[in-house]
């Protein structure tokens, strides 16, 4: 009886124990201060793994060993993690002088985002970043109101005609040529087997509309004509589709995949675009690229005069995402 109680007291212990070695395996300490404002350990390792998948995404993993100017790739991700928290400091602190505030939808999206990330994420990483849905919900509230701010200053900065005319003329040969019209004819299948058999036939000088006749999914997709026709911006076949960029008329290109459908294309039409529309289109995306950059610039001024202070005995034991 008194080993069968000892070993029950010892079993007892021992999950007690585990229990409690599970919760405190992560202490959420501060690990920087910016301008003061405390940032804890989860904060900051949160942005400290998406900006080492941006990383990834876009350098690849064999960057993880490469030199950056004189840095190496994880001190490249660290000083933009830092950057990226001295953005949220101080589009909070313009918030509240601004008057600027999360709607409840905004609040709402916040909270969604931040359960599928957390669905999304090993449990591995999430260990590293200590966080629950909870922290992440707050996290992601302030990337929301970081958005707000940012827009708030964009839409504040003006652009004047006179600006978007000199831009319009001192690029107008350039401008109506990324503007070209390109009228193509389409036909659309659902799997790339086929699609690569449609191009083989088409290449080969067979006629492209007894071939959409036979093989095309979507006859009454809303924009198109007869035999799939469509009428396109140039630089919006090449950014979005892949045409490329010296394909001229009689060329058939693809196979494009677009979601679950494979395009083939075929160039039927150079279409000259108007002055006037490519002066109005062109000049909707200077204004809101300089209204990015004027927004961009204001909140670089807000954060360079910013004291960022690490705490060195926490900031010594974080670990990294690769």
């Amino acid at each position: 009886m008194k080993k069968s109680l000892l070993c029950f007291l010892l079993i007892a212990t021992f999950l007690m124990t585990a229990c409690s070695n599970h919760t405190t395996d992560f202490a959420d300490e501060v690990v920087l201060k910016i301008d003061g404002q405390e940032i804890t350990k989860s904060e900051y390792m949160t942005h400290l793994y998406t900006t080492s998948m941006d990383f990834i995404s876009s350098a690849g993993e064999d960057a993880w060993s490469m030199d950056f100017e004189g840095q190496t790739a994880d001190e490249l991700v660290e000083s933009h993690t830092i950057t990226t928290l001295q953005r949220l400091v101080a589009a909070k602190k313009y918030a509240a002088e601004n008057n600027i505030n999360l709607t409840e939808q905004e609040k709402e999206e916040a909270k969604l985002s931040a359960e599928k990330f957390i669905s999304d994420i090993s449990k591995d990483n999430l260990a590293k970043m200590g966080i629950d849905t909870e922290k992440l919900t707050a996290i992601m509230e302030a990337s929301y109101l970081y958005s707000s701010v940012y827009n708030s200053i964009s839409e504040k900065s003006t652009v004047d005609d006179a600006e978007v005319d000199r831009f319009f003329n001192e690029n107008k040969t350039g401008l109506m040529e990324k503007f070209k019209l390109l009228k193509v004819n389409s036909i659309v299948v659902d799997n790339r087997k086929t699609a690569m058999e449609i191009l083989e036939k088409a290449k080969n000088g067979e006629d492209f509309s007894k071939l959409f006749d036979a093989y095309d999914t979507a006859k009454a997709t809303a924009g198109t004509g007869e035999n799939g026709e469509m009428t396109v911006y140039r630089y919006v076949l090449e950014s979005q589709y892949g045409l490329s960029p010296n394909a001229t008329v009689g060329d058939v290109e693809g196979p494009f995949n677009m979601g679950s459908t494979y395009f083939i294309l075929k160039v039927a039409e150079e279409v000259a675009p108007d002055a006037s529309e490519v002066k109005k289109l062109a000049g909707e995306t200077y204004r809101t690229n300089m209204q990015a950059l004027h927004a961009q610039e204001r909140i670089d001024e807000l954060i360079a005069n910013q004291k960022v202070e690490k705490v060195e005995a926490v900031w010594k034991t974080l670990e990294n995402f690769h």
